[in-house]
């Protein structure tokens, strides 16, 4: 997310954290932090004295940090996107659009679009290899399939390949002639063409016999 959104997310984050903090301070579990003071905002938010992550995690109470995060990641889901959302299996890799790229749109996507944590990773996985171009497609197929390989696998894979098959795939017709080492190279049409020595073009109407040193009258 940009600065701005960033912002939305932090804003929203904390006011789900005020209006959980009375519920967490009637809780014995969540009620005082090590030193026995009662929590207060800035200790779910990781402010002031605690903007350490080693100080938040040994002084709050870990259900408090649980509550916290919860809290983050249901701002983060409520945030109303900029502009129209596009499902992500509709999510298409672009014909000259990177592999990595691809990857990272996707995930975003995915990120908003499935809240269940737990399935992300396969629905992720499925969505690349699907909508994945031909180039990126072929270069995963050449992957083991058992075990399945993961996003790591196929972005290496990718990496690796894809420029190779980009070269191979070019048009025949946007191809520089290349210029063999050897003359036993070329064609057979081509050799004789070189094997011949240049004879220049004699206009015999206006030069003399070489032989005679004559001229042709006019």
């Amino acid at each position: 997310m940009d600065s701005t959104e960033f912002k939305l997310w932090e804003a929203a984050w904390r006011q789900l954290l005020r209006e959980a903090l009375p519920g967490l301070l009637v809780d014995p579990e969540t009620a005082v932090n090590e030193n026995g003071n009662a929590l207060t905002l800035e200790h779910l938010m990781g402010e002031g004295r605690w903007m350490d992550p080693s100080d938040q995690a040994s002084g709050i109470p870990i259900k408090a940090l649980m509550v916290v995060r919860e809290h983050g990641v249901t701002a983060f889901f409520g945030m109303v996107p900029d502009g129209p959302v596009m499902p992500y299996y509709k999510i298409v890799q672009g014909t000259k659009e990177t592999f990595t790229r691809f990857v990272e749109r996707l995930t975003r996507a995915i990120e908003v679009q499935v809240a269940d944590v737990a399935v992300r990773e396969g629905i992720l996985r499925e969505m690349v290899f699907a909508n994945a171009n031909s180039l990126c497609r072929n270069a995963i197929l050449s992957l083991l399939l058992d075990p399945p390989p993961t996003i790591q696998d196929m972005l290496r894979v990718c990496q690796l390949k894809v420029p190779f098959m980009q070269g191979n795939d070019q048009d025949p017709k946007h191809k520089s002639p290349r210029v063999a080492a050897v003359s036993g190279n070329w064609p057979a049409t081509t050799q004789e063409h070189l094997c011949k020595p240049y004879v220049p073009q004699i206009d015999v109407s206006s030069v003399g016999s070489r032989d005679t040193g004559q001229t042709t009258a006019h």
